[in-house]
């Protein structure tokens, strides 16, 4: 029989929600990719390990790229922890940039007290079934975190707040001073980008964006043996696809390892022309067509013989520049986590929130399986229309709500009538322009999508109709594109 290990650190959560700044949130994210490539290379290939899972080319690019787990594989018994004390040491001293002994020992014992490096073991002559194990196994371990001893944290908090002498940036990008961007120039990138650019209210936001690839997990418990390291190899190639796309956009990647990404970005931004933040999203999902395809090709079935398949889901969140970075981390991971990864069957879903500096709060989710619904919201975004029509039109809907509840039940040759005459007698606005009239085809559009799609969401409010939900709906969406296409500075 093999022998099989995992291994997964921690506390990230924790650590990541002590930064207050971009240069702090980039260096919470990338002591941890650091750590585990440390623990990888002091274990990879001593006592005939093997590494299995992450493959990640060796080019740095200034992103952690390494996820949180790691898998290997021996053919005889083999205990690590000698090999993880020495990654530990040598990921010590690189980042307490130790020059004499009494230093060093001071971060062997912070390192040693502050991370969390879980180990798990398995023997069996099934990759397949070690990785599922061991997955289970850590996935246990994680739910108990132990806590460091005073002073520790403030130790790494101090690490996260170099400026100029950051030991991280020098293992990253060969310097230890290197500017990066604060939220502001992020929000402002647009009106840097081009300067002719008129400002706008969206130009004092900031987005976070929080990705995660769809069923990974159950993906990887069922892969025929051999195959984890060309799906990780996939997965790696995406980070690096991701992290350009991104970079390009005027955004800052700050994690881009195994499926799952973290950045901040501007609300519009691009390299050859401005574009929204849902277009990113799309160039993001059309990189990950190569993850996705591989995994097609494998035909994977679950324990109940129905086919996996694997998606991009993401948590957006949109807050006022000044906005405290880590809540508005934490929005980001409950839009992903609470609402588009929970609320649609095949997830491959967006799910954001918009928190304006006023304290007014706008937010929705959609799946993108439902290509019409999507062309219909992007379309708004890109459809440039006063405040004053998006507000009319989006006040006349939620104010009929009671006469939209009549076409709950009614078949779809028949909702479409009635929505029409809907639109025509009661959502009609006088002195209709060109771009008016395409404004409310498009808002008829998205609720006759609506009507299609809402049915099918997993976690529906039960307490409220299916129109109530409808209505606030379409009134999100509604004002979400306007804020995006641009709002008039009152």
């Amino acid at each position: 029989m093999a022998h099989y290990i995992a291994i997964n650190i921690g506390p990230i959560a924790s650590t990541l929600s002590m930064a207050r700044k971009p240069r702090e949130f980039w260096q919470a994210s990338y002591l941890f990719s650091y750590l585990m490539k440390c623990l990888i290379e002091s274990i990879s290939g001593r006592e005939n390990l093997k590494l299995i899972s992450p493959v990640v080319a060796d080019e740095e690019i200034g992103v952690g790229l390494y996820p949180d787990r790691a898998f290997f594989k021996s053919e005889k018994p083999v205990v690590i922890g000698s090999l993880i004390d020495e990654g530990l040491d040598n990921f010590a001293h690189s980042v307490g940039d130790c020059h004499d002994d009494s230093q060093r020992i001071c971060w062997e014992n912070l390192v040693r007290d502050y991370f969390n490096v879980m180990a798990v073991s398995v023997e069996t002559d099934s990759e397949k079934e070690a990785v599922s194990r061991l997955n289970e196994k850590l996935n246990f371990l994680e739910l108990s975190e132990k806590a460091p001893a005073s002073g520790s944290s403030e130790q790494i908090l101090s690490l996260l707040q170099k400026k100029f002498d950051s030991p991280l940036f020098k293992i990253a990008f060969g310097n230890k001073r290197f500017e990066i961007e604060t939220l502001e120039g992020i929000a402002e990138y647009e009106l840097k980008k081009w300067p002719s650019t008129k400002r706008k209210s969206y130009h004092d936001y900031i987005c976070i964006v929080q990705a995660d690839g769809d069923n990974m997990g159950k993906i990887v418990s069922n892969l025929p043996d051999g195959e984890l390291s060309e799906i990780s190899r996939a997965l790696s190639e995406f980070g690096k696809k991701a992290c350009d796309a991104i970079e390009q956009f005027g955004g800052m990647p700050v994690y881009a390892g195994g499926d799952d990404l973290l950045f901040i970005a501007p609300v519009w931004g691009g390299d050859m022309q401005p574009q929204s933040i849902f277009s990113l999203l799309a160039r993001l999902d059309k990189a990950y067509e190569a993850v996705s395809g591989k995994v097609n090709r494998l035909a994977l079935k679950d324990e109940d013989g129905k086919a996996i398949s694997t998606s991009m889901s993401y948590g957006l969140s949109v807050t006022y520049c000044k906005y405290p970075l880590y809540e508005a981390w934490k929005i980001a991971g409950e839009q992903l986590f609470g609402r588009a990864k929970k609320n649609w069957k095949n997830k491959n879903s967006i799910a954001w929130k918009l928190q304006k500096h006023s304290g007014t709060v706008y937010e929705g989710d959609f799946s993108k399986t439902d290509t019409r619904l999507c062309e219909a919201f992007y379309a708004m975004i890109h459809l440039f229309v006063s405040d004053n029509i998006v507000s009319a039109v989006s006040h006349k809907i939620r104010s009929n709500e009671n006469l939209v509840s009549l076409f709950e039940t009614l078949p779809a040759d028949l909702l479409k009538i009635r929505l029409n005459a809907f639109f025509e007698k009661v959502v009609d606005i006088e002195d209709k322009d060109t771009v008016s009239v395409e404004y409310l085809r498009r808002v008829y559009e998205l609720m006759l999508q609506l009507y299609e799609t809402l049915p099918q969401k997993n976690n529906r409010d039960r307490s409220r109709t299916l129109t109530s939900e409808l209505v606030s709906c379409v009134y999100g969406m509604l004002r979400m594109a306007k804020f995006i296409n641009g709002e008039e500075d009152k």
